[in-house]
This record gives C-alpha cells, sequence and structure tokens, in this order.
C-alpha cells in the first residue's frame, strides 16, 4: 500500500532490497528502548503523512526515521557519536551512510 502510494519506483526497490525479515529482526533486536520507541512513532507518522496526502511530509518522515534507524545502530555498536550519515538520492547504503 505505502509503495503503491508512493508511486516512486525508486523507493521499491530500496524497500524490495533493503527490508528482508532476518535484516528487520536484527536490527530491532540491537535498538534500545528508547529507538523503539522513536521507530513506533516514526510509523504512525508516516502512515498519517500519507492519509494527509502530503508525500513531502512521508518523505521527510522515512528520512528521518532511517537516518535514526542508522544512528541507533551505530551507537549500540560503539559507533562515533559525532560523525553521521551524509543522505544522498543514490539509494545505496555503505558503512558511513544509510540507504537514502
Amino acid at each position: 500500500m505505502i509503495l503503491e502510494a508512493s508511486d516512486n519506483s525508486r523507493l521499491a526497490g530500496v524497500v524490495s532490497s533493503v527490508i528482508q525479515m532476518p535484516f528487520v529482526w536484527r536490527t530491532f533486536s540491537r535498538y534500545s528502548p528508547d529507538a523503539l520507541r522513536r521507530s513506533l512513532a516514526h510509523h504512525h507518522e508516516l502512515v498519517t503523512a500519507l492519509a494527509a496526502p502530503d508525500p513531502d511530509w512521508a518523505e521527510s518522515v522515512m528520512r528521518s526515521h532511517v537516518r535514526a534507524a542508522w544512528h541507533a545502530i551505530r551507537l549500540r555498536d560503539g559507533g562515533d557519536r559525532a560523525s553521521g550519515p551524509e543522505l544522498s538520492d543514490q539509494g545505496s547504503a555503505t558503512a558511513d551512510q544509510p540507504p537514502l
């Protein structure tokens, strides 16, 4: 439903390459309680933005969600708190940046 509403083929490609059950489980199992609450809030806000319908808002929430997840995992793994990902429109992830 969300992918159809987005009408964004690149998003569909990124989601299909990233959202796999083992990946999702590994990610959630590494979240702190605060990170889990933030993630859930992002999900609720994304649904609200899609219902609005406001694609710019939905994109903003999704970018924030991915960035927050990237930081939560990095911090949990002892990553550098000061450095952060540079978000690009390339749709690829590296150790230094999330996939958006």
